[in-house]
């Protein structure tokens, strides 16, 4: 997912990737769709309910309504290139694919703005070497993983098994619920049918039972929707929360989310443990399906040779920013030793 800049497309293209655009960016180009008209604010409703319209065919309908009613030349030249653009943009088509409910990388994104200097990247890196660019980099990169690492730490502590912006999400999507007032059994007693209306056309399913494979092992009891929100974040949504408050059930319970978001498969979850010298958490859902990796015995500094009990997974986590270490420590010429070593291994 990125902007309208033609190398990502042609990167997508290469290695076989599917290319989405970030509607954050795209918002800002509406303001230069509205030159001339008399409403700008009814203009950038209209473009925001296409750009989130779930269904296809409604999605059509307006886009043929913003055409006839938004005549100029600027509002018709952005129309036409939504239009033109609408699978990889709209959320009716982008909704198919997972994206874990970002609009955009917010991580890089924030990365991207520190390396630019806030506008200023032309001033600050004219000058600056390739080494010194890789060192700005690297010390970003760090920041941004101690912020995680505290907030997993926080998280072990406080005995949560998601991210807290995860319980934030579902709590929200739990308050959209309300919304929906129809929830039907069917035959299987662990699938339902949700529809906002008794006279609604439109219906999901959701399974408050379902096997899901992540990493390479099968989880039970995890609940699933066929609904575009589902399918696009694999978060609870309003649809799941309607039907555990019609049977009584605590849909934040985490062994009923989906394993993506546990943060013990977080990349930094066993240095979170270590910092805190904790090695117990058979309280949590996945006992007997996952051992956290420890580190393989012989095994050299610098490594990243780890391994699993029988049942576990093998984290394959290879950063050139964690084996530069302290990249602002050495002299320039060994600067440009290690990152040509590094490059060589991590680029045969």
């Amino acid at each position: 997912m990125s902007d309208e800049g033609s190398a990502f497309s042609i990167l997508a293209e290469v290695m076989g990737w599917y290319h989405l655009l970030d509607r954050h960016h795209f918002t800002e180009q509406i303001s230069e769709g509205w030159v001339g008209l008399p409403d700008p604010d009814e203009f950038y409703n209209s473009i925001i309910d296409i750009l989130n319209e779930p269904h296809q065919d409604t999605l059509t309908t307006l886009l043929s309504e913003a055409k006839e009613m938004y005549t100029t030349i600027a509002a018709t030249k952005l129309l036409q290139k939504i239009d033109d653009l609408k699978e990889q943009l709209c959320y009716a088509y982008t909704c198919k694919f997972f994206t874990a409910a970002h609009t955009s990388s917010q991580r890089v994104e924030g990365i991207n703005a520190s390396l630019k200097g806030r506008g200023k990247l032309k001033k600050c890196f004219s000058g600056a070497t390739y080494a010194e660019m890789v060192s700005r980099i690297s010390h970003k990169e760090r920041v941004w993983n101690r912020d995680a690492l505290k907030e997993l730490e926080r998280c072990i502590q406080n005995g949560m098994m998601t991210g807290e912006r995860v319980i934030k999400e579902i709590t929200a999507n739990a308050l959209l619920a309300l919304n929906i007032s129809s929830v039907d059994a069917t035959d299987i007693p662990t699938i339902f049918t949700v529809k906002e209306s008794e006279n609604s056309t439109r219906f999901s399913t959701v399974n408050t039972n379902a096997e899901v494979t992540f990493n390479g092992i099968v989880f039970d009891c995890i609940m699933v929707c066929d609904c575009s929100m589902y399918t696009s974040s694999k978060l609870i949504c309003p649809c799941i929360c309607r039907v555990c408050q019609h049977m009584n059930v605590d849909f934040k319970n985490p062994k009923h989310i989906h394993p993506r978001y546990w943060i013990v498969f977080h990349p930094l979850y066993v240095q979170a443990l270590k910092n805190l010298d904790m090695s117990d958490n058979k309280h949590a859902p996945w006992v007997g399906k996952y051992e956290p990796p420890i580190e393989e015995e012989g095994a050299t500094a610098g490594q990243n040779t780890l391994k699993t009990g029988e049942n576990g997974i093998v984290k394959l986590r290879t950063s050139i920013f964690h084996e530069l270490g302290d990249f602002d420590n050495h002299s320039p010429a060994k600067r440009v030793t290690l990152l040509r070593d590094l490059s060589q291994t991590c680029f045969p």
